[in-house]
């Protein structure tokens, strides 16, 4: 749909959080799995590709991620 036009491109920080979580959100930029969206030709730290998001959000990138009795 974002592709047609049904849902905007870029989501900001804060629907991002609400919408994967907090936690991991804030884990994909510390491993740099997720980078700043190129909005009007300069990088926004607030504003992130809806496409990448939802593609890291359903691969496994659990490789640094740990369980709750190792943390």
């Amino acid at each position: 749909m974002a592709e047609t036009g049904g849902l905007p491109a870029h989501l900001c920080k804060a629907d991002a959080y609400r919408l994967y979580g907090r936690s991991d959100v804030d884990r994909w930029i510390e491993e740099k799995l997720i980078i700043p969206a190129i909005i009007n030709g300069k990088v926004s730290t607030k504003f992130f590709d809806r496409i990448q998001l939802e593609r890291i959000a359903r691969s496994s990138n659990r490789l640094t991620y740990l369980p709750v009795a190792d943390r």
